[in-house]
């Protein structure tokens, strides 16, 4: 599968020994989403998301992601459940570069793919009369942090808040726009080592 191959890649990488002026790497998010809907449930079920992360410079990061999860609630004899495909790009910030742990801010614009449907996978009432698009722009915001296992590899955890603009996750228009949150472990590795003596004394910062 996708997120298998990905995840080999990035425990195989290996550090070619050479300084480099942009750094490019590949990481994967393993975790759960919480829907934020109408339905007043907040139950966690399974996300992952693979991404390429490219440095313009030290301290900021670019991201293209694409992940795969599902959200789904049950309250007061309402109930939805439903498949989410984000694609995203990040802005990473991240004010400390040196020591081991790494913390960081970032936000993003990005399309997600949904589809609500009722516990025997037929969609519900509204979605199966088209009344809307099964797509919708979000914005992820969140913070998390990097430990640095390697010169070339790191684990964190990360938050994201994700604020769609449409009130039908979940099948039900109340007025209110829909969001989710993803709580995630993260697996990072540079394709290439950077430059950790950033100050030339020849000792790692």
């Amino acid at each position: 599968s996708l997120w298998l191959t990905l995840l080999c890649g990035i425990v195989v990488v290996r550090c070619h020994g050479q300084d480099v002026k942009s750094a490019l790497g590949v990481g994967m998010d393993f975790g759960a989403g919480v829907p934020v809907t109408d339905i007043n449930d907040h139950p966690r079920y399974p996300f992952a998301r693979a991404f390429l992360r490219f440095y313009p410079e030290q301290h900021i990061a670019m991201e293209a992601g694409l992940g795969l999860g599902t959200l789904e609630a049950e309250a007061d004899g309402q109930f939805f459940s439903s498949a989410i495909y984000p694609i995203d790009a990040r802005l990473l910030l991240q004010p400390l570069r040196q020591g081991k742990v790494r913390p960081y801010a970032f936000a993003g614009v990005g399309i997600l793919y949904f589809n609500p449907v009722d516990k025997s996978d037929m969609p519900l009432t509204r979605n199966a009369r088209d009344e809307y698009r099964r797509a919708t722009p979000f914005v992820p915001l969140g913070v998390g942090a990097e430990y640095l296992v390697s010169d070339v590899t790191s684990v964190g955890f990360r938050a994201a808040y994700n604020y769609t603009l449409t009130d039908n996750l979940d099948d039900i228009k109340s007025g209110g726009d829909d969001a989710f949150w993803n709580i995630t472990m993260t697996l990072f590795a540079f394709l290439e080592a950077p430059n950790n003596d950033l100050d030339g004394d020849g000792l790692l910062n």
